[in-house]
């Protein structure tokens, strides 16, 4: 396994050299732009050893974007010199997994680490060795032998199941004006998603429309309804004050997400909720096609600025409710074009039967739009 260190500190990477098997190439990097250069002339580096407080012209978000531009597959070990949620949440969500703090990691902690993800590198190496082999020797004997394949297999699903741990968990923040769709919009999408555990949240205390649309009613001291064998809602009284209400939702995101792969958070008022949106890995802007619609979304998108700072790489455009008297797609792309669009949903006199129904009743067009969606999402 192929290694460079750029911590800053040339004393720190002698001593690593000295207790793992692996190559570190040259000497510790001193600045963040001779990482990029060195990545650049060098692809066949598996893990990069880091230190936020890197001297350097870039900020530290523009280099980490950087980094995994030129080098997607690289491994990525980085130290924070202090804890920051804010930038920790973009870090993951760069699918970055070896997170750790100065002043709470000892080197012996770090060297175990790195070890761990050396072993994790033979096992791919291993496996990637054994396919030439067989393949080469005879491919029948791959069909043939189910004891191989079956070994293989295993291997191979240990590992994706370690890559996938974090990188398959997501929250969604659901946005938009009021009767623009959102609630919805949360509710169709989550009966798409197959195979998934999902919590539904209405962040508008004001106003929960959920238990009217899933008929489900809410026990007084019920704080999770179960709607589907995949899919719990959690909703919000009017009488639970904002502040203990944060903090236990918080509390109970922090315990339970490995229990969801996607959280889903209707949201209103964005400056009611900025810490939800600070926590969520997408932000999905739902906007409806007309004047007024659009006026919305770009007062919307002045605050999700300011909250995000200018953050664009993870919001992206749903366009709702679109019908034949909408604005133009072409113009409504270009108004957007600072943003990912991911679809559009067609106006259906068929959502009537869905509400009117409790959400038991779908139609197959509908279906199929929100599948289209659901692939740039999961």
């Amino acid at each position: 396994m192929n290694i460079i260190t750029a911590l800053g500190n040339e004393e720190n990477c002698k001593k690593i050299k000295e207790k793992i098997d692996s190559d570190i190439l040259g000497t510790d990097i001193q600045y963040k732009e001779a990482v990029i250069e060195i990545l650049e002339k060098n692809n066949n580096i598996n893990l990069l050893i880091l230190s936020s407080i890197l001297p350097g012209e870039l900020n530290i978000y523009e280099f980490i974007n950087i980094i995994k531009y030129k080098n997607p597959n690289l491994e990525i070990m980085i130290i924070l010199e202090k804890e920051d949620n804010k930038l920790s949440e973009f870090i993951i969500s760069k699918g970055i997994k070896y997170i750790f703090y100065n002043n709470k990691i000892t080197f012996d902690e770090i060297i175990l680490k790195i070890n761990e993800i050396e072993n994790k590198n033979k096992i791919n190496n291993k496996i990637e060795k054994l396919e030439k082999i067989i393949l080469k020797e005879n491919k029948k004997k791959i069909i043939n032998n189910e004891k191989i394949k079956n070994k293989i297999l295993k291997i191979k699903e240990k590992i994706n199941k370690q890559k996938n741990r974090i990188n398959n968990k997501k929250i969604i923040s659901i946005i938009g004006a009021p009767k623009v769709g959102k609630t919805i919009f949360i509710l169709i999408l989550s009966l798409i998603i197959k195979n998934k555990k999902i919590l539904i949240l209405n962040c508008n205390i004001e106003k929960n429309d959920i238990p009217i649309l899933i008929g489900k009613k809410k026990s007084k001291n019920e704080k999770i309804i179960k709607w589907k064998n995949n899919i719990d809602v959690m909703i919000v009284s009017k009488e639970i004050k904002k502040e203990s209400f944060y903090e236990e939702l918080d509390e109970k995101i922090s315990k339970e997400m490995s229990k969801y792969d996607y959280i889903f958070f209707d949201i209103e008022n964005i400056e009611e909720n900025e810490e939800f949106i600070k926590k969520s890995n997408e932000i999905i802007l739902l906007v409806e096609a007309n004047l007024l619609g659009i006026k919305d979304a770009k007062d919307i998108l002045v605050k999700l600025m300011k909250v995000t700072n200018n953050r664009k790489d993870n919001i992206k455009i749903v366009y709702n409710k679109y019908e034949i008297t909408s604005i133009k797609e072409e113009i409504l792309d270009v108004m957007f074009s600072d943003f990912k669009i991911i679809g559009k949903i067609q106006y259906d006199k068929n959502y009537n039967f869905f509400i009117n129904t409790n959400t038991k009743f779908l139609t197959k067009k509908i279906r199929e739009q929100y599948k289209k969606i659901e692939k740039k999402i999961v």
